[in-house]
């Protein structure tokens, strides 16, 4: 083994730099003030440097992020010394270097790149920039050295382009190879947007998919490919649906697609259900209050009863309460004692309004992920008000747990709640890398959070949420909207992609759905496109010409239309349930028109249904009108998620899925007076429209 060494020169010495430097094929030796010490040239950050200076060499050594300097070294046989060490140092991290490109090769090659894999590429690439550049650049290499070099400068130009154009590749290529499921999944071939949503494998994927775009047969290609394709096996995959009704279509059409592969799909509720009895070795007891709402309520409501009747405090707190709330001449009177003042307004019916409104905040306060969230969502002369609630609200939630625990048992918010937890400590494993939710518009923060675990616990797990933010219509019921317009700040990067072209309904319908619900600037912008064409709008307005003829007369003008048209399966919608016709004018209309499917619902119940066409009843202004002018109670909107500043931007969106049920017609029935805002914005704003007079009533 050859060894070179280089000392510090005579005048170094006298002065005291009594430095030596010695090398061989594998290790440098360094004797420095009387110590030594030995360090591997893999362990060396960069190759040694040597710098001429008017006191001799200076010999710098990179360990572990410290320099290590020799001074005063002798200028005899530096040249030679120079070069060996460079030959070894390159020797031993070239190796190094080509590992790099093999770990990069893997991640890039045959698979789609993910963010997490560009920032382990960036790492890996900045940790070789720093050994060999620039200096390698300026230096004679073997030529295999210099390619590789070379090969290092190219990755420095990796930008998010680069990433964008491999990614593309990746997915030009799997689509052509996999076509067979893209094409046979369905009836028909799923559409190049659809195939490309199917593929796309980020650690966190948002696929915004427009009504009627085929979402439901995008996640079960999806399922399709990741087996095919061998990316997955069955039990690698979570499919989390909105409902049970939803999950049952889904499971349905999986076995349908998937004949003897065995995927189902689960509802948040079934899912949390099985993490708690895995870990608890049973299954847990689900309260009867867990569906029972209204029974919960009243149970809480004799709690309240109960406690203002022998708590001191509690009155106290609620006398402070309505003394906060209530204009002056509603408050408590000088001679009125807390007894008296809340036995009048027990007689004027507010103490049990307001007892309503409090027991229904109580599960909502028990499932808070942030309660010290509720205080930002309120004006702030209404904080002093809110903070009496919270400790009206405490004795409340304490007497529900004491239900459950009386019960044995746990409500949907506990199961969300304690899954969660299980996940988070390890307590659950979760076997699950590919993890799809459906209408993920409607999802909870409690609910993300479940999801967010599993992600987070398995290093390779992605996030496959489709959802379109347009349809977003259930945020009295915990949903948060945010998590799907903000979708990045909570998940981290993600890649979007949209679903544009509806199999629903026409292009008409469209012209008159999209301006409507993006008047509300907040809506994250897509651009449908109707694979149904037609000339002629689709979308009526009937009026009536007098206050004496009825909605009814328009209905069964309607009705008599569809029928003739051949149309079978006929929606009536309304906002509320007292918007519709009565049951005996129902069943008049299902004996008169019985070659019609006709179903009567609230515009939230079509949510996910199609029909041929849509009557939409219940067109007033006002506060019992669409959208009602009647607000929410402070209290309510405090611990709900927040809503955008655009006014009525829920009953927007309410709106603008009652219009987009239909494949062919829509038909709105406009009172005679104090028409419905909404109504009167389309009628303003849109030119694609039939308007209809009714003239005359029409006998039944």
């Amino acid at each position: 083994m050859n060894v070179f060494i280089l000392q510090a020169h005579f005048f170094a010495r006298l002065f005291g730099f009594d430095n030596k430097l010695s090398i061989d094929h594998h290790t440098v030796h360094v004797y420095q003030n009387g110590q030594s010490s030995s360090v591997a040239w893999r362990d060396i950050q960069q190759p040694v440097e040597f710098k001429l200076g008017w006191f001799g060499y200076q010999i710098v050594i990179k360990i572990q992020g410290q320099s290590h300097v020799l001074r005063g070294m002798s200028v005899t046989g530096i040249s030679t010394i120079q070069e060996v060490a460079l030959s070894h140092w390159v020797t031993h991290h070239r190796q190094g270097l080509e590992t790099a490109f093999t770990v990069i090769a893997k991640m890039v090659q045959g698979r789609f790149v993910r963010d997490s894999h560009v920032e382990q590429i960036q790492k890996i690439i900045d940790e070789q920039v720093h050994r060999w550049l620039p200096w390698a650049k300026s230096h004679r290499l073997d030529s295999d050295t210099t390619s590789l070099i070379d090969k290092l400068v190219t990755y420095t130009q990796l930008d998010n382009a680069a990433i964008t154009a491999i990614r593309e590749r990746y997915i030009r290529y799997q689509t052509g190879r996999y076509s067979a499921i893209f094409n046979a999944i369905e009836s028909t071939p799923l559409t190049p947007k659809q195939a490309h949503a199917c593929i796309v494998d980020n650690d966190a994927n948002l696929i915004l998919a427009g009504a009627g775009t085929g979402k439901t047969s995008v996640l079960i290609a999806r399922v399709a490919y990741l087996l095919q394709s061998q990316q997955a096996n069955s039990s690698e995959l979570l499919l989390l649906a909105y409902g049970k009704q939803a999950a049952t279509e889904m499971d349905q059409r999986l076995s349908r697609a998937l004949a003897h592969r065995q995927v189902n799909s689960r509802t948040f509720h079934s899912l949390a259900l099985a993490i708690v009895a895995e870990v608890e070795g049973k299954q847990p007891t689900l309260s009867k209050y867990a569906d029972n709402s209204e029974a919960l309520i009243h149970q809480l409501k004799q709690r309240f009863i109960r406690i203002l009747s022998e708590d001191e405090s509690y009155q106290a707190s609620l006398v402070k309460y309505f003394n906060l709330t209530l204009p002056v001449k509603g408050r408590q009177q000088v001679q009125e004692s807390a007894i008296q003042f809340i036995k009048r307004l027990t007689e004027q019916g507010q103490v049990l309004e307001f007892a309503v409104i409090i027991c229904k905040l109580v599960p909502l306060y028990k499932s808070l992920v942030n309660p010290e969230q509720i205080a930002e969502r309120i004006e702030p002369q209404l904080q002093p008000a809110l903070a009496v609630v919270l400790s009206l609200l405490e004795p409340l939630r304490d007497d529900y747990q004491q239900l459950l625990t009386q019960e044995q048992a746990i409500d949907f918010d506990d199961m969300i709640s304690l899954a969660t937890h299980y996940v988070h400590s390890g307590q659950f494993k979760s076997p699950w890398r590919f993890i799809m939710v459906d209408e993920f518009q409607d999802i909870s923060a409690s609910r993300a959070l479940l999801v967010k675990a599993l992600v987070n616990q398995h290093p390779n797990a992605n996030l496959f949420a489709v959802g379109d933010d347009w349809q977003a219509i259930y945020r009295f019921n915990g949903a948060d909207l945010r998590l799907t317009t903000q979708f990045e700040h909570y998940f981290g990067q993600a890649s979007h992609h949209q679903l544009t072209t509806t199999f629903r309904f026409n292009n008409k319908i469209s012209q008159v759905a999209e301006p409507f619900i993006l008047a509300n600037p907040h809506q994250l912008k897509k651009q449908l496109n109707s694979a149904t064409q037609v000339k002629q709008a689709s979308v009526t307005v009937l009026t009536p010409d007098n206050a004496l003829i009825t909605s009814e007369s328009a209905l069964l003008h309607c009705l008599e239309t569809m029928s003739q048209r051949g149309d079978t399966r006929i929606f009536i919608l309304a906002r509320n349930h007292f918007m519709l016709p009565d049951l005996p004018f129902r069943n008049t209309l299902q004996r008169r028109f019985i070659k019609l499917d006709i179903q009567f619902m609230t515009m939230h119940a079509s949510k996910g249904k199609t029909a041929d066409s849509v009557i939409i009843m219940g067109l007033n202004a006002g506060r019992h009108g669409f959208p009602s002018t009647q607000k929410n109670h402070w209290l309510a909107d405090a611990f709900l998620a927040p809503e955008n500043e655009f006014a009525f931007a829920e009953e927007r969106r309410l709106f603008y899925v009652a219009l987009t049920r239909a494949k062919h017609h829509v038909y709105l029935i406009a009172p005679y007076a104090q028409k419905s805002p909404f109504l009167l914005e389309i009628l303003e704003n849109t030119s694609e429209l039939n308007q209809i007079t009714i003239n005359q009533d029409i006998a039944i």
